[in-house]
């Protein structure tokens, strides 16, 4: 674990009053904690965001990057399947036009860039601190999902990897994850393995260590981390 990366990325935050990480930054941190990630290229204006997707390859996805901005697709800040530099252009223009009329508070840094994934299904897979509980390893079926189905579940960490397997096959989407439909259990098999990795202890405590990093969320681009503030395990507990 590159320690150094980590004490910087949450100073940073901290020193700027924030009390969420951008996606790069949260990009950066888990990358440092030893999660395999790839890192979007931040780009201020039209010409450097094609010139990212010139080095990262087409097709291409852009993001916007604003401190005030969760839920990035309300405020129309996604663009997805860019083949082109017109279209990086357009999109851009977009974005940031976008962003003026539905947060005409949010300030704009611009966007990420990063290459357009395959089709595929999405996890969400992190740890929290609950008040009542402590560190807690969460995994569920993301993207849109994730509000949609909140099929979600939790454990107390640390985890072992029966127990990280477990965590997915008890969502309803956990077929999914299987071989029953895709023929190929690869999702299945890399949550686990994502889940192991995210709740051994000695990375829990790394990253919730005090107060004023426990203050700091990780962002992904569908607001998750709005999600995860929302649901309380007593709720999970309950529905399940």
């Amino acid at each position: 674990m590159e320690e150094r990366t980590v004490e910087q990325i949450i100073a940073s935050a901290a020193a700027a009053a924030r009390t969420a990480l951008s996606e790069i930054e949260s990009k950066q941190l888990l990358q440092a904690l030893g999660v395999a990630v790839t890192i979007p290229q931040a780009a201020l204006n039209a010409d450097e965001a094609v010139a990212a997707a010139a080095r990262i390859g087409f097709p291409v996805v852009l993001k916007v990057l604003s401190p005030e901005v969760s839920h990035k697709s309300e405020v129309g800040g996604v663009a997805l399947g860019l083949s082109s530099e017109r279209e990086v252009r357009d999109a851009f223009a977009r974005i940031r036009a976008s962003l003026a009329e539905r947060a005409p508070g949010a300030r704009f840094d611009g966007v990420a860039v990063e290459r357009m994934a395959r089709p595929g299904v999405e996890l969400i897979l992190g740890i929290i601190r609950d008040e009542r509980f402590g560190p807690l390893v969460i995994a569920g079926l993301g993207g849109i999902f994730v509000e949609v189905f909140a099929d979600t579940a939790f454990r107390l960490a640390p985890i072992d990897r029966r127990e990280a397997r477990a965590m997915l096959d008890e969502l309803r989407g956990g077929a999914i994850l299987r071989r029953v439909r895709t023929g190929k259990g690869g999702g299945r098999r890399f949550g686990g393995c994502f889940l192991l990795r995210r709740g051994q202890k000695d990375n829990i405590e790394d990253l919730l260590a005090d107060k004023r990093q426990r203050q700091i969320e990780l962002r992904c681009d569908c607001g998750c981390a709005q999600s995860l503030r929302d649901e309380h395990p007593a709720r999970q507990a309950a529905r399940e």
